[in-house]
């Protein structure tokens, strides 16, 4: 039978037996030819569904053992390769040792090339485990071997390894000077290079994000995306969007970022494929934390150190351990979070990762400034600031020279703050990170406020609202009151100078501003806010309206609760079965009954309102000054015996505000939060 014809049957067989009997029925068939297209077939599946690749590879094994060839074998031994170390089963020391094996018949069969390509593999799988060294020796005489033949395509899949391998080192550059050779070497190869350059691209995206090119980052993740939906590799679109999504986040889009890991999730639960469930669980816990879920942090961080053990995964368990220690920092838990930050960085060190070991040593000396300890953490900071640029991290050496100008700012120096911040604005010219920008302003307010410059330090405080209020526009109303908890200083600070300068009106304008803490409260106190009938009529509308609410908020919050990452880690049928209904729709119907519902009666627009589904601000970078003139106007319209009370409360204080058609007056009380408290329960 012809090696097409044998194939075909195979592949239109759906049980195992049956596939075994028709090839051991035409045993003397089996050739080079039908061994390469099985081969061929495991590495297709590879990149879509790792079960059907195993399935493959079982039965490229079964075709060996009929040969009895020794190279049918190693190519099985390759397939299964592939599906432990790139599959996402995170067996790696199963794959080195499945690559050693063929290696070693290549090297009896005197077959260099096949010998040298048997190390890919292997490369990937030893760096996963931490064991650099031995991935780039690897990669040397393989690449050397595959230079001296002429073998560019091999080449170019050992380059891709080799530049994974610097790029879990943290040295950046050279693994972009890799993946840059590598993508020449598989265009060279025309058709048969075509298939591997969306890894390229993917790749490259996560290395310019980490060198501070976010656009040529996010365009090469678009080329990847693309490429691999049109060759059908769901799982490395999955890949893809990790990355994307921890793009995103850099730059302050929250919701994108927390969108493409639930996209993510869902199709490596499909497949099963937890070592990128696991990666994904640690995007996860950055957005955590820029919302302040500290106890889902905690949860979630655990669930992944533990299954990161288990895959002898130093450099995850590393990470999840750092997600937990900035979670206790939040939740002022000083000395558990020193503790696992140090944990953390032995784990980056022994993975031999020493940008990482200096994240950790970054997050220790903010640590250390809370802790009014401004000299050790310049000292640490600073040290830092020289690590991360010798690696040319521009981002890096930013977010350590900000640390830097505040311990510089605490300790008194306020030139020498200045000077640093000059760094950190010199690279917000080239980004807009606004999550950056909004604590660069900040402090420029303070170092203004400390030196008596009242205007300077008002127009940096300007800035950082506005940095901050675009940061949370890009967040699901849900999540905003958490995001905005100990951000609203900056508020308090613009309010305070305010006042000092006489602008009352000014200084109302910023409470204003400020009041979206009032969602906070509504949400802490746990209060009420289902939507209910106005009347008979309205009841239905009424009902299919909170149902759809709960639906859509059933879908956002599946991507926050920590509990869910141990249920997928197990996939149920729940997880892996979509929505028969999509977001879009949802919000859709919701937007359609709240117009029916709004048309029957205006009263529905409070409910709208605090649904978060009513018109809302969303410019806000406008003037304060235009915000004046529509207090103007609102004061215009108050009658003449009528007076308009409005309150803030900051931390240790409470400001009063009287407006009148004419006038407007405020008057600052010291009065803490827990003494407002229990006023407010009299």
């Amino acid at each position: 039978m012809a090696t097409q014809s044998l194939l075909t049957q195979l592949l239109a067989l759906t049980e195992p037996a049956a596939q075994r009997a028709l090839l051991h029925a035409h045993s003397a068939d089996i050739d080079d030819g039908l061994i390469d297209a099985l081969k061929a077939r495991a590495d297709q599946e590879l990149r879509a569904d790792h079960t059907a690749a195993l399935a493959a590879g079982e039965l490229l094994y079964y075709a060996a053992a009929l040969t009895g060839d020794p190279l049918h074998r190693a190519l099985a031994l390759f397939a299964e390769a592939n599906v432990c170390a790139i599959g996402g089963l995170g067996d790696y020391q199963r794959a080195i040792d499945l690559c050693d094996e063929a290696a070693a018949i290549y090297a009896h069969a005197r077959l260099p090339v096949d010998q040298a390509d048997a190390q890919v593999t292997k490369i990937f799988a030893l760096a996963m485990l931490g064991r650099y060294d031995e991935a780039l020796q690897a990669g040397a005489w393989a690449a050397t071997v595959l230079s001296a033949h002429k073998e560019w395509l091999r080449l170019a899949t050992i380059m891709m390894n080799v530049a994974i391998v610097y790029g879990r080192m943290g040295k950046d550059v050279e693994a972009l000077a890799h993946f840059d050779r590598a993508g020449e070497l598989y265009t060279l190869a025309g058709e048969e290079g075509a298939w591997s350059l969306p890894g390229v691209a993917m790749n490259r995206a996560l290395v310019l994000r980490n060198l501070g090119r976010f656009v040529e980052s996010l365009a090469a993740n678009r080329e990847a995306i693309d490429r691999l939906e049109s060759l059908g590799q769901h799982a490395e679109v999955g890949h893809a969007q990790q990355t994307m999504a921890f793009t995103y986040y850099t730059l302050g889009h929250y919701n994108e970022a927390l969108t493409l890991l639930d996209k993510a999730e869902r199709l490596f639960a499909d497949d099963e494929r937890q070592a990128d469930l696991l990666v994904t669980a640690l995007y996860r816990g950055h957005c955590l934390l820029e919302m302040q879920r500290y106890a889902a942090v905690i949860a979630l961080s655990d669930s992944v150190a533990a299954l990161a053990f288990r895959l002898h995964q130093p450099f995850e368990e590393g990470y999840a351990l750092f997600n937990k220690a900035l979670a206790h920092a939040g939740l002022h838990q000083a000395t558990q979070a020193l503790d696992l930050l140090t944990a953390a960085r032995a784990l980056f060190a022994q993975d031999g990762n020493l940008v990482w070991a200096s994240e950790a040593d970054l997050a220790a000396a903010r640590l250390l400034l809370a802790l009014g300890k401004g000299t050790a953490a310049h000292e640490r900071a600073a040290q830092c600031v020289r690590h991360f640029a010798e690696h040319h991290l521009p981002l890096h050496t930013a977010r350590a020279q900000l640390l830097v100008a505040e311990a510089l700012f605490a300790l008194g120096e306020t030139v020498a703050a200045t000077e640093q911040l000059a760094a950190v604005e010199a690279t917000l010219a080239d980004q807009r990170l606004l999550p950056l920008a909004y604590h660069a302003a900040y402090l420029r307010g303070q170092i203004a406020e400390t030196t008596g410059d009242l205007a300077t330090a008002r127009q940096f405080y300007d800035q950082a609202i506005v940095h901050m209020e675009q940061l949370r526009g890009r967040l699901m109303v849900e999540h905003r009151a958490d995001f905005l908890a100990g951000k609203e200083r900056v508020y308090a600070a613009a309010l305070r100078l305010a006042l000092a300068q006489d602008e009352p009106a000014i200084a109302h304008i910023y409470a204003d501003r400020a009041r979206s803490r009032a969602l906070h409260d509504l949400l802490t106190l746990r209060i009420d806010l289902r939507i209910r009938a106005h009347n008979d009529e309205d009841a239905p509308l009424v009902a299919e309206l909170n149902q759809l609410r709960r639906e859509r908020d059933h879908h956002y919050r599946r991507t926050l609760h920590a509990n869910e990452f141990a249920a997928v880690m197990a996939p149920s049928s729940a997880l892996a079965t979509p929505s028969s209904v999509s977001p879009a729709a949802v919000e859709e119907r919701i937007a359609t009954l709240w117009h029916a519902l709004l048309v029957r009666n205006a009263d529905y627009a409070r409910d709208q309102w605090l649904d978060g589904e009513g018109t809302e601000r969303t410019d806000t970078s406008s003037s304060f000054f235009e915000d004046k003139s529509d207090l103007t106007a609102m004061q215009a319209r108050l009658p003449e015996d009528t007076a308009l009370l409005s309150y803030y409360r900051g931390e240790q204080t409470l400001t009063l505000f009287v407006l009148t058609r004419d006038h407007i007056t405020a008057e600052t009380l010291p009065l803490s939060t827990a003494q407002l408290q229990r006023l407010i329960e009299l």
